[in-house]
């Protein structure tokens, strides 16, 4: 929130996610915490196509010099209200995109799929105004985000597609959320109040770590990436591909190729306790029992023969490769679960 002309660092208020879903919750101080459905019942989503874009609606008398809003917004504690996180916060709406998926609050989930805007009335690429006969461009999607908030170069790309559904990590925290389901509720959580980490176990079967990061606008948060060692699973000793990094589509485990896509996996120990894992700043770790990586985890506690694709900035074009790597390595029945 912005004070008094400067931006104050709610670091601490991180470990406030934990609270989102406890409904109603009176040590909760928000409005989503106190909403209207019960909270096995909800739909829980960041944005809409109409939401998103509400802080750009001109005023009723436009004048000369009316210009649209800056990303960041001020809000009031309470209520979000129209300073919502939309595309245009980058890594900052991917990170609760994955939350919102990691995290067992509703039941069922709605990730946003959208293009680029400048103003409030401007429509799909291609499609003159107030027209109905007009056919979108060829859909090109831009890739990942890699600031908060978007660059000016982010915003320039002629690909106005902005695809969100295809950031990185956001179909494999898609698959998590379908593989955890409902029967194993968060556990184990920690955080660091300092710099803003959080960490959880899904009952038995997963482990889910993420950081606050660092936003280019206020200049708030933190820059370094986070050890996990020695950080406690509920899982079995192996070496875990992160899912919330995954480049593409995740298919279900009995078609895993034990080929990780994107980001450094997570080695775990026999005693559960991570032997080599870290986060990114404005990162997730997401892993999950049934995701491992072919590769060996040898008696020096360093992996061997690791099986990767390739880094966690890779470019849309490897998010395509992917994808396409890992549908011709399925059987043609089981293709249809692997989607874009």
């Amino acid at each position: 929130s912005d004070s008094g002309g400067h931006w104050e660092d709610r670091s601490g208020a991180f470990k406030d996610w934990f609270r989102l879903g406890n409904w109603p919750s009176n040590d909760c101080g928000y409005k989503e915490c106190r909403p209207p459905v019960r909270a096995d019942k909800g739909l829980v989503f960041l944005d809409n196509h109409d939401v998103q874009r509400e802080r750009w609606k001109p005023p009723e008398k436009m004048t000369p010099d009316w210009k649209p809003p800056p990303t960041q917004c001020q809000w009031d504690g309470f209520q979000i209200g129209s300073c919502r996180l939309n595309y245009k916060n980058g890594l900052d709406y991917s990170l609760a995109t994955r939350f919102m998926l990691a995290w067992p609050a509703g039941d069922a989930a709605r990730i946003m799929s959208s293009y680029a805007w400048e103003y409030f009335e401007d429509g799909p690429p291609g499609i003159r105004p107030d027209s109905r006969q007009d056919v979108t461009s060829h859909v090109t999607c831009r890739g990942t985000p890699t600031t908060s908030p978007v660059t000016d170069a982010y915003e320039a790309d002629d690909n106005r597609f902005v695809c969100e559904h295809r950031w990185q990590g956001i179909l494999g925290m898609a698959r998590l959320r379908k593989q955890v389901g409902k029967d194993h509720p968060p556990n184990s959580q920690w955080q660091d109040d300092k710099i803003g980490v959080l960490s959880f176990n899904l009952g038995n079967v997963a482990f889910v770590a993420l950081s606050r990061g660092y936003n280019i606008h206020t200049k708030q948060g933190n820059t370094d990436t986070f050890d996990l060692e020695n950080k406690t699973t509920p899982l079995p000793k192996g070496t875990y591909c992160n899912l919330a990094s995954e480049l593409g589509p995740v298919p279900a485990p009995e078609f895993w190729s034990y080929l990780c896509t994107g980001g450094d996996p997570v080695v775990v120990g026999d005693d559960g306790e991570i032997k080599k894992g870290s986060i990114l700043p404005n990162g997730m770790v997401a892993i999950h029992k049934d995701y491992t990586t072919a590769s060996t985890w040898g008696e020096d506690g360093e992996d061997e023969d690791l099986v990767t694709l390739s880094d966690a900035t890779a470019p849309a074009s490897a998010a395509d490769a992917a994808v396409a790597r890992r549908r011709d390595e399925l059987p043609a029945s089981a293709r249809s679960d692997v989607v874009v």
